[in-house]
């Protein structure tokens, strides 16, 4: 394929290459529009065609499909694209699709749908499914790179994350107590607390891919599709990538809240994937040393965003360890919640009354209860 600028001859036009003559690929697909960006000859005449009207609207769009280096690759994506071997492109599919886009560019404003760039590719949530509503989605290449942990600054193993269990229900605990959502549950946590209430997430759970993901979204949404929120929770959820799974999140319109409990790092590919954090910071009652359970870059980077404190206590010793940390780390009592230790609704409810009698009313803390486990005691996805 010839460059209409320098005249050489490539396998296609990449960016790469058009940054010598300062231009993008879209300015230069603007600038000759009769042209194309990679080689077709391997087409037949009929998908060229239909090809081209498919890349005219991208261009109408300002959309510009992810470019890629193998040649069987290239074929894989342009029959999807003109619906060879597909049966959702017959009768009609293809301008379905068009539809779709378009519809989709609408809602989203021209803009990626997680860190609004106008430099856009089409997503496809569930690849089987291309034209179900809501289905397609509009990416910046860097976010669809991202979703699909794929491109030059990623492994080419499969993404995957460990999950203990999912389901609907209420928050049971924090400043959201009694808000429906839908929970999921990340496998895995090098905490260790004594009074963990979960730890069979030590342990327990399967591994699931993008696609086992997506299902796990479908399954949620198809049986409580007006309930809006997701909290991700372990375990310890930032111990593994949570980065596609809160960007499938995202495409399903969710607002995330995540649990964690701010001794990790916290690395998020966009600010945008998280919405609320719930961050309950172990006290030495926990059974792990200092070190272990506070890292103090991490506190100060979730005092900068939407994040929530919750401390578990049992007795005075405990919140005084807490009064401690609310002045060293300069953590707003508006922000904080005390929250009894237990596993019965016998020892929750009695715990609670003693929270309020003394840290509440007395010294204005904010007191949460355990409403799951009052509820239902500890069992397991409720």
């Amino acid at each position: 394929m010839k460059c209409l600028i320098c005249g050489k001859n490539y396998n296609s036009i990449t960016n790469t290459h058009l940054k010598k003559h300062n231009l993008t690929l879209r300015e230069y697909l603007n600038k000759f529009p009769q042209t194309s960006w990679r080689n077709m000859d391997w087409l037949t005449e009929e998908h060229r065609r239909m090809l081209s009207r498919r890349m005219s609207l991208l261009r109408k769009l300002g959309i510009i499909t992810p470019s890629v280096k193998n040649k069987e690759q290239k074929k894989e994506i342009s029959n999807r694209m003109i619906g060879v071997k597909n049966p959702n492109y017959i009768d009609g599919g293809t301008k379905k699709l068009q539809n779709e886009i378009e519809k989709q560019f609408q809602i989203q404003e021209g803009r990626c749908l997680i860190c609004g760039d106008t430099e856009l590719v089409t997503h496809h949530l569930d690849t089987d499914q291309n034209y179900i509503e809501g289905n397609i989605k509009l990416l910046c290449s860097k976010c669809h790179n991202n979703i699909h942990q794929r491109g030059y600054n990623f492994t080419k193993k499969e993404w995957t994350i460990k999950l203990s269990e999912w389901f609907t229900s209420i928050q049971g605990e924090g400043i959201s107590t009694g808000i429906p959502m839908h929970f999921i549950r990340t496998q895995g946590c090098q905490m260790g607390c004594l009074f963990c209430d979960s730890k069979f997430t030590w342990t327990q759970g399967q591994e699931y891919n993008y696609i086992g993901v997506v299902n796990i979204f479908k399954e949620l949404v198809k049986n409580s599709p007006n309930i809006k929120r997701l909290c991700l929770t372990g375990g310890s959820p930032e111990e593994q990538n949570i980065t596609p799974l809160l960007m499938i999140a995202k495409c399903f319109g969710f607002y995330v809240e995540i649990e964690i409990n701010g001794s990790n790092e916290i690395k998020l590919y966009h600010e945008n994937l998280i919405d609320q954090f719930n961050v309950s910071i172990k006290l030495s009652n926990n059974g792990q040393s200092y070190d272990k359970r506070i890292n103090q870059n991490t506190i100060n980077y979730l005092l900068k965003r939407n994040s929530y404190f919750k401390f578990v206590v049992s007795k005075e010793k405990d919140v005084e360890e807490v009064r401690n940390l609310l002045d060293k780390f300069q953590i707003s009592k508006k922000r904080t919640y005390l929250m009894p230790e237990g596993k019965t609704t016998d020892i929750i409810i009695e715990k609670t009354k003693w929270l309020i009698e003394n840290y509440a009313k007395k010294e204005s803390f904010n007191i949460s209860t355990r409403l799951h486990i009052i509820l239902f005691n500890n069992k397991r996805a409720i």
